[in-house]
């Protein structure tokens, strides 16, 4: 199902554990093309289009990336929407990285520390990665859902019978990139926020985190298994669109549509199968992925803000919505304001 690109989103420690699994290197990012699918979306269903756009924006703070945190007394802060890819680095405007590098901390979802304790945990315990002693994931498949599964897989290097023993958060994190995507990234290439973190590193602004690696986790964790396998897989004829769903969430991101991003994907999964209830199992996900953890993030986060000076970049999606990182900021009594249009 479309719902998976909304997986994209969620941190740069998703990249991190698909990276670990060795996928196949060997792709650049002049070969991860796709073609942005709204024009043809637009030709081919024109009202359709318009009424998602019109559930977009009816969504509180449903556009923009870049938005400044101030209360009277103390120093502006900037809470910063990104996109866990390094192909992201092409937006980013000047006017961002001042501010970045003007902070007096950089906060991000989790900070590198945290990514490093992760990759060494996955060194050390298998079973962290791998369930070992259940039934496997194929156990709760169709045949025609594990056909999928097997396409998708092969894609990234990966064998379905080792797949089987992975553990549902880790193949959400390798089914949440497209292929190619995940080898120019195997190859080298650094998603948006590490770009960040280090550079704030390199100038010697203090670099702090959100949660840990294992909060991070405990959100898909939450997210039942069969629920997650509908999201990811539910929708075979998309498969083969990946690039081009890629390319059109991020085209949506650069323009500051973020919320469009999340009712296309309700749109396209309900357009090719409708008797998925999509809308309900993308509000489950969301829940569990966005809102419990933006309320979890409040204190650290108002506290950092109250002293001002803040660059705080997390994925663009935590910031629409009644829970979403703006509102909650509000209802602390900040103001907020749109400095990207």
């Amino acid at each position: 199902m479309l719902l998976r690109r909304r997986l994209t989103f969620l941190s740069r420690w998703m990249v991190l554990c698909a990276l670990w699994l060795g996928v196949a290197t060997g792709a650049s990012l002049a070969e991860c093309l796709g073609t942005n699918l709204l024009p043809e979306l637009r030709a081919s269903d024109p009202a359709g289009v318009d009424a998602m756009f019109a559930r977009a924006d009816g969504v509180p703070n449903a556009n923009g990336r870049l938005w400044k945190v101030e209360k009277s007394g103390i120093p502006a802060s900037y809470l910063f929407g990104t996109f866990h890819s390094g192909e992201a680095l092409n937006t980013i405007t000047p006017e961002i990285w001042a501010l970045l590098e003007g902070s007096r901390i950089a906060i991000f979802e989790v900070e590198l520390s945290e990514q490093q304790a992760m990759e060494e945990r996955m060194a050390a315990d298998p079973t962290f990665a791998l369930d070992l002693t259940g039934p496997g994931t194929l156990s709760l498949l169709t045949d025609d859902q594990i056909e999928t599964f097997d396409k998708a897989l092969s894609q990234r290097g990966i064998g379905i019978d080792a797949a089987d023993r992975m553990q549902p958060w880790l193949l959400a994190a390798i089914l949440s990139f497209p292929a190619c995507h995940l080898r120019a990234m195997s190859a080298g290439e650094t998603p948006l926020d590490t770009v960040m973190a280090n550079r704030a590193n390199a100038l010697g602004i203090e670099e702090a985190g959100l949660e840990s690696y294992e909060a991070a986790l405990d959100g898909l964790r939450r997210v039942p298994t069969e629920t997650l396998i509908a999201a990811l897989i539910g929708v075979p004829e998309l498969m083969d669109l990946d690039e081009d769903l890629f390319r059109t969430n991020h085209e949506l991101y650069e323009t500051g549509r973020i919320q469009a991003i999340n009712e296309l994907s309700i749109y396209l999964s309900e357009r090719f199968q409708p008797e998925l209830d999509a809308a309900a199992i993308n509000s489950e996900m969301m829940v569990e992925l966005l809102d419990v953890r933006n309320r979890s993030w409040m204190p650290r986060l108002t506290e950092e803000v109250s002293r001002g000076g803040a660059f705080v970049g997390v994925g663009a999606l935590h910031l629409p919505g009644e829970l979403g990182l703006v509102e909650l900021l509000r209802a602390e009594g900040f103001t907020i304001t749109r400095m990207d249009g």
